[in-house]
């Protein structure tokens, strides 16, 4: 009891363990998607949602707020109602009116930057008891939620210290059952079902413009908005909102339900300049996801992007590229229905049109770029991995909604200019603005020929036409990049210039394979990557190989770029589980990978890249783990993908690419 009246009375701020002890004592938690990977979601609720959920709406969309004509006076409070219920929460604010309770420290530092509607309640020596502050831009109401223009002055050791206090007041825990995916969440979540409500009544645009504290609701839009949430509408705004520049590590621990604006981001764009690229070796380790499918992967990031460039494990290497691939590890991955986010950020307009979700694209890559930030803030060379989504296993949601198809060239064409173009042009600015060194472009389903092995109007194409059409896509897409980037332009891609041949039957099995592919110009890029994937058996390893880098070295000989390898050798597709015809001989990797780096190591042109770095350890890691998919999970999709056990390295290949890495350095 002596410590509850401390905290609620006295108003002491709760330890870490006194919070954690409290939250116990809430009504109900948000689900997170971690947990509802295999059943639908209960109700999600945040802090006091019990009493949340019977408070009116202050703008005339209920009954009367009960309010004592002196509480003011009563607990000397100066500030406007308004900004104190954005900051605090209607209910918060309804207690000081009701007499219930005066307001505690940690919520007085809080509102103490709000607008001043009471200037006599002031201390004496406070600047401001001369007059009244000036309203707040548009009534209280505008983008920062009734929050005082003073808070431009605001230093980022003042937005921290309120921010840790609005923690204690507003935080809410999500809780799983796993200590692993818990997660403390500022602002309020709507459930699934809430969200739907509030779509139907006014739209996806102006509930998510109320999140982000850029829409103002009409009295009509709360009277239709109230009896779908839990709480007056006014409070699905998130508590950041109210900040114009938040430090990264915050934003990095709330990043899976907010993203900041760009002009919350703008105070960490300053100062940050791009690097010159090294002049003969680029030596990249990067960390993508480790942690498999989590939802709150994002805050562990930074330490383990540190520990690649100073681990004793890689220092001899001497990396001179942050460890970070931000866009493949940071959220969002879902939406407010807690779906896996589909790729390509697109949707269907009325007319059936299909149209970049330019909401949902921004949202990835502000997301994104709290890693990219922290990591130039730290002087290092960033990889803007801005793409490379893939559909190949949905986390929550339907199988059959993220399954497309391109019908005719005409629907390549359109996806392309109508999807993918403005959304390389959105990813093309962002990777300006946190000067990337480098940016990346792909195809409409991973590397840039992938998609003409996997729709039938596509594959049957004339190989002519399947070069024209390929050509066609990359030259819009790096002409369109270059307008806003002026960093090294990176293709992926993914050919396989075998056309088989009958000795091996493991070989040319895509009616697209072939050494057309060759054709494709990569002139107009900077830089190729070629990931090479042998299957069947060591015969057929030799040949293939042999076959693909022959071809790499003339296409970049030719076109005057550099080039590095993702080279592999995967057992799951070894043997005659994979094709009939092929040899059931002993998979000894060892061997087979030895012949890999030597047919490297004789290539005429090296690759800029230092190849066959070693994987980060997975016990780096193997604590930290979240949830990943197993055979169990095969109706979601190609859970192989997301394996952690299928995608570790042996030991043995591990040490054999370490060594031919130290012997590859060049300075």
């Amino acid at each position: 009891m002596a410590i509850s009246d401390d905290i609620f009375h006295q108003g002491r701020t709760p330890t870490t363990d006194e919070i954690m002890k409290l939250e116990e004592c809430r009504s109900g938690t948000p689900p997170s998607p971690t947990e509802l990977q295999n059943q639908p979601s209960d109700q999600p609720t945040t802090a006091d949602d019990s009493d949340r959920g019977k408070s009116q709406n202050k703008d005339g969309g209920g009954n009367e707020r009960s309010e004592l004509g002196n509480w003011r006076e009563m607990y000397q409070i100066p500030y406007g109602t308004s900004c104190m219920d954005d900051r605090l929460g209607i209910n918060v604010v309804s207690k000081f009116q009701n007499g219930e309770r005066e307001p505690t420290e940690a919520e007085l530092e809080i509102i103490e930057s709000c607008d001043i509607e009471r200037p006599d309640l002031l201390p004496d020596d406070d600047s401001r008891r001369g007059s009244p502050d000036k309203p707040d831009r548009d009534g209280g109401q505008d983008d920062s939620r009734g929050v005082s223009s003073d808070r431009e002055q605001d230093s980022i050791e003042g937005v921290r210290e309120r921010i840790e206090s609005l923690k204690a007041v507003s935080g809410t825990w999500i809780r799983t059952g796993d200590p692993q995916n818990d997660q403390l969440v500022l602002g309020y979540l709507p459930n699934e079902d809430e969200w739907r409500c509030g779509v139907a009544e006014v739209g996806a645009d102006k509930l998510r413009g109320i999140k982000a504290g850029t829409h103002t609701n009409t009295d009509e839009e709360n009277q239709k908005l109230t009896p779908c949430f839990r709480v007056p509408p006014e409070e699905l705004t998130h508590p950041l909102t109210q900040f114009d520049c938040i430090p990264l590590d915050i934003l990095l621990e709330f990043v899976d339900y907010y993203r900041p604006s760009w002009k919350q981001l703008e105070c960490h764009l300053e100062g940050l300049e791009r690097y010159a690229l090294p002049e003969k070796q680029i030596r990249y380790i990067g960390a993508s996801d480790p942690f498999a499918i989590r939802n709150n992967k994002g805050p562990l990031y930074p330490d383990l992007w540190d520990r690649v460039l100073v681990d004793p494990y890689y220092t001899d290497l001497k990396p001179n590229f942050s460890a970070s691939v931000s866009n493949m590890g940071m959220p969002p991955s879902y939406n407010e229905e807690y779906e896996t986010i589909p790729c390509h950020y697109s949707y269907k307009d009325s007319n059936g049109s299909l149209n970049l979700d330019e909401y949902w694209l921004g949202e990835a890559i502000r997301g994104a770029a709290i890693g990219y930030i922290i990591e130039k803030q730290k002087g290092r060379r960033i990889y803007a991995d801005l793409d490379m989504c893939l559909d190949s296993y949905v986390v929550q949601g339907n199988l059959d909604k993220y399954k497309w198809s391109i019908s005719s060239v005409q629907d390549f064409r359109d996806r392309t200019l109508n999807v993918l173009l403005p959304g390389y042009a959105m990813k093309a600015k962002a990777a300006e603005a946190v000067k990337a060194e480098m940016m990346q472009i792909n195809g409409l389903s991973g590397e840039v020929e992938v998609v003409f092995t996997e729709h039938e109007a596509l594959y049957n194409l004339p190989r002519s036409e399947q070069i024209e059409l390929a050509q066609w896509y990359l030259d819009t897409i790096i002409k369109e990049v270059r307008k806003h980037f002026n960093g090294m332009v990176w293709v992926a891609y993914y050919a396989n210039y075998d056309d088989g041949h009958p000795d091996f039957p493991g070989a040319g099995m895509n009616p697209t394979f072939g050494p057309h592919w060759e054709e494709l110009s990569f002139a107009a890029a900077d830089h190729v990557s070629f990931t090479m994937d042998s299957t069947c058996d060591f015969a057929h390893t030799k040949r293939y190989f042999n076959i693909q880098f022959d071809a790499a070295m003339r296409i970049v000989q030719r076109d005057g770029v550099t080039w590095h390898s993702y080279s592999g050798i995967p057992e799951d597709v070894y043997g005659s589980t994979f094709a009939r015809g092929c040899k059931d001989d002993d998979y000894d990797e060892i061997p087979m990978h030895k012949w890999l780096l030597d047919k490297v190591d004789s290539l005429s042109i090296q690759p800029y890249f230092l190849n066959f770095i070693p994987q980060v350890p997975r016990s780096w890691t193997k604590d930290e783990e979240g949830f990943y998919p197993t055979a169990e999970n095969a109706a979601q999709g190609k859970w192989q993908d997301f394996n952690l056990d299928l995608l570790e390295t042996s030991e043995g290949v591990n040490e054999l690419y370490m060594e031919y890495a130290l012997r590859n350095i060049v300075e």
